[in-house]
């Protein structure tokens, strides 16, 4: 279920370099003014990595930087500050929980981001190690499931995608 008011959204992924990144990037560019989203990884070790060669080009295709991405590892206090998480695969679900039980939190919905795409699979496939069609194929399920969660959110708030206070108009996927 998507919070009536959507002001923060973090994306999860395994070290935050290359899927997590790549959706944040895609929600910022999506999602109205007002709406902030960060991207954490689950591996404690996952901070100060920059996103590997092939995700900083392939989301240069798009037109959109990565460069000055740095990775942190995720803590109970931007799970606390979340109003929705959108995790990659059902791994990082109980890993999210795990966390969030070792804090004693409330947990903010935490859903799929790969459910929003027509596709509807519960798992984006990590990229990392593998062929630069590999992260293309990654990158193109993250942007359907973003567009589709985008869709999903502005529906489920009342703003259409060309309302004058979102950014509608700005397509991610140039």
């Amino acid at each position: 279920m998507l919070p009536l008011a959507l002001r923060h959204v973090l994306v999860v992924c395994t070290g935050n370099i290359c899927r997590s990144p790549m959706a944040e990037l895609l929600l910022r560019a999506s999602l109205p003014e007002g709406v902030s989203v960060a991207s954490a990884g689950t591996w404690p070790s996952s901070g100060g990595r920059s996103c590997p060669p092939e995700v900083q080009l392939v989301m240069r295709e798009l037109g959109l930087d990565l460069a000055a991405h740095l990775s942190r590892a995720l803590h109970p206090a931007d799970i606390a500050a979340a109003d929705i998480i959108l995790v990659m695969e059902p791994r990082h679900q109980q890993e999210v929980r795990c966390i969030t039980d070792t804090a004693a939190g409330i947990l903010p919905p935490l859903l799929l981001l790969g459910l929003f795409a027509e596709r509807n699979s519960a798992h984006i496939a990590d990229p990392y190690g593998g062929s630069l069609d590999a992260y293309r194929a990654s990158r193109q399920h993250i942007q359907e499931s973003v567009a589709g969660f985008v869709a999903a959110a502005l529906l489920r708030c009342g703003r259409g995608r060309n309302d004058e206070r979102g950014r509608g108009d700005r397509q991610a996927t140039r």
